[in-house]
């Protein structure tokens, strides 16, 4: 027997024809709308050129929903899209913040206009007007280039969509899309490398202003305990801030070696590389840290709360700092207002009349600037250190205190004893050869970040 043209929408094969038949019998035996199934299989199967198992997928929906109804219709929304996208990405990535930062792209508020829409529906003028939506004023920023978030947000769009047509064509509609639009979204970007990496007395400098504006009689700048800190001891230590304030007190140790001194241990789910880390905490940083924790636990004894597990922990909760608390100090420094989540007392709705000025959010003068003091981030200060223990030689200390290589490679004949003892790091923290390094680098940044601090307090460059 000569089988029938499967391109004739009026004819079947004796293989689809057998497979009807089988799967009328099981509709009509399940309560199932049996003519809907074969009306819906044949649709996508001969007239919607998809593949059996497919075309039996969405005909066995239809059936049990009693209608037939289109591929869009039963197809994933954008919002669907991306929830179940991000329920697969997610799990590869480590609790917290990444995931946190990974998710706030797609869920973006320019996504908003298409949340709703189904992805079977979208074209390319629809995700290049998110594009635009996305870049401030409609275009390019002051460097004629789309912003960082423009790229993220529109390269994790791409790749949903690249993955839902590969891996999930039937549940988002995709597979009866014959070319993937959305490739053609391009954004031309590039990151900036950043270099600047600010010398011990702009560090210091910037420690004595926070110091000074504290002690004001007039407007004193609020920095809670834990938030100045992390700010100190992440400068006199270079750890990366969403690691930094993961410390547990449980995990300082006694330096073994060292008297007054301290280590610090993160675990690898801590850190942003796969084995565990630790670091030798000076005396000055430590006492920081003993000076937060009084006043914190003495706070939380009031309340009848436990001491807080934290080395970094936060005023109110019992959690640590946020990860972007020395952020926000820095928006202030630099005059920006700070961050509320309040209404300005004159926009609250109430009684008609008069309303209190807003206490909170008042710009400051940018301090940065008035004192001489490039603008700067914390994970600058990490190049800071590293700048200062190679110029001294201990390049490897540096790639060891960082938990990461330096950019710089040294010939061999230039290393030291030292650095040639430390070109593999253990996973074993507490191997002499590792610890001792590291010491070595920490003592010589910490005598140099003192030193420049006491010169700072002493006469601090402020012309404000």
């Amino acid at each position: 027997m000569v089988e029938d043209d499967p391109q004739d929408p009026t004819l079947i094969t004796l293989t689809i024809a057998k497979h009807l038949a089988r799967e009328v019998r099981a509709a009509l035996k399940a309560g199932r709308d049996a003519k809907i199934y074969v009306r819906t299989y044949r649709e996508q199967l001969i007239l919607g050129g998809t593949s059996a198992s497919d075309a039996h997928v969405f005909a066995t929906h239809a059936s049990a929903q009693g209608n037939s109804a289109s591929v869009g219709e039963m197809s994933w929304t954008w919002r669907e899209c991306v929830d179940a996208f991000l329920k697969r990405k997610l799990q590869k990535l480590k609790e917290g913040r990444n995931q946190q930062q990974y998710a706030r792209y797609l869920r973006h508020a320019a996504f908003t206009p298409i949340a709703g829409r189904r992805v079977a529906e979208l074209r390319f003028l629809d995700l290049f007007r998110i594009q635009q939506a996305l870049t401030p004023g409609g275009g390019p920023d002051e460097d004629g280039r789309p912003n960082s978030t423009t790229f993220r947000c529109m390269s994790e769009a791409v790749a949903m969509l690249d993955w839902a047509k590969t891996t999930k064509p039937v549940e988002s509609g995709l597979a009866y899309v014959a070319e993937p639009w959305w490739r053609q979204i391009k954004v031309d970007y590039s990151a900036k490398k950043r270099l600047r990496a600010p010398g011990p007395d702009e560090l210091a400098r910037t420690l004595a202003i926070v110091e000074h504006e504290r002690r004001r009689n007039d407007d004193p700048l609020v920095v809670m305990p834990g938030v100045l800190a992390a700010l100190r001891v992440g400068i006199a230590t270079g750890q990366r801030v969403g690691a930094l304030i993961q410390l547990e007190r449980a995990n300082i140790k006694t330096h073994p070696d060292e008297e007054g001194w301290w280590i610090a241990h993160w675990t690898a789910d801590q850190m942003k590389t796969p084995l565990d880390h630790a670091i030798p905490i000076p005396p000055t940083a430590y006492a920081v840290m003993r000076e937060a924790w009084d006043e914190i636990d003495r706070r939380r004894a009031l309340r009848g709360l436990a001491r807080s597990k934290w080395a970094f922990p936060s005023h109110r909760g019992d959690g640590h700092v946020a990860p972007n608390a020395i952020s926000q100090l820095f928006d202030r420094l630099r005059g920006k207002p700070a961050r509320t989540s309040y209404k300005a007392a004159r926009e609250r709705e109430g009684k008609p009349g008069p309303k209190p000025s807003p206490s909170r959010g008042r710009a400051r003068p940018n301090l940065f600037r008035l004192s001489g003091i490039d603008d700067w981030t914390m994970h600058d200060g990490r190049r800071s250190i590293t700048n200062e223990l190679v110029n001294a030689g201990l390049g490897r200390a540096a790639s060891a205190i960082l938990a990461h290589t330096t950019e710089i490679r040294l010939p061999l004949s230039e290393e030291t004893l030292h650095e040639t003892m430390a070109r593999t790091t253990s996973k074993h923290y507490f191997t002499a050869q590792q610890i001792h390094l590291k010491t070595e680098g920490m003592k010589l940044w910490s005598e140099t970040l003192t030193a420049a601090l006491q010169r700072e307090r002493v006469s601090p460059k402020r012309d404000h």
